[in-house]
């Protein structure tokens, strides 16, 4: 008799080994497949969709800053670029977007601001149009021999190539006329 209720002890066990065993199994099929939702399906859809390059990335800030700018959002579009330039990594592309954010601030007419942000992009990387918009910046302020100097500046970085080249300088040299004689932008 004891043999019989140690057998079915034995028989026990087996089947809850077999329990546990196939409970482990499920388990684990069920981590398989929330890693792969959590973790290997992005690495894959990322492989899918190569990150944006800075050219797309500008347009849609560009966008983005329009839409809250014509919200009259303004703050909410200068902070959009604060944004992205903190997650910028690139000179260059820190350099472009406070060229946007000095517009940005130009165009809604405060100059200090504009002149603030063209310097920084000034000084990350110089360009025709970091100088030419610290000119329009400076002369609005009432700076006008500092406006005329960034002005040159601009048209000394033009290699004058086509005829549109041509035209920024002609461009360029037009507001350094009005520097010099006129009271008004």
């Amino acid at each position: 008799m004891f043999k019989k209720i140690t057998g079915i002890k034995h028989k026990l066990s087996s089947r809850a080994k077999i329990s546990i065993i196939a409970a482990s199994v499920l388990v684990t099929i069920g981590l398989a497949i929330s890693a792969w939702f959590v973790w290997i399906q992005p690495y894959f859809q990322q492989m899918n969709n190569p990150p944006l390059t800075f050219e797309e990335k500008y347009a849609k800030i560009v966008l983005d800053t329009q839409t809250k700018i014509d919200n009259n959002d303004y703050s909410g579009a200068l902070s959009n670029i604060d944004i992205n330039i903190s997650n910028s990594t690139e000179i260059k592309e820190k350099a472009e977007l406070y060229i946007l954010k000095s517009s940005t601030a130009f165009n809604i007419d405060k100059f200090d601001d504009a002149r603030d942000y063209a310097l920084k992009a000034e000084e990350l990387d110089p360009s025709v149009t970091s100088a030419d918009l610290l000119g329009d910046s400076l002369f609005r302020m009432g700076y006008k021999t500092e406006a005329i100097d960034y002005y040159k500046k601009a048209i000394a970085r033009i290699d004058v190539k086509t005829e549109l080249d041509a035209v920024d300088v002609s461009h360029l040299q037009s507001k350094i006329s009005r520097a010099e004689g006129a009271s008004e932008y």
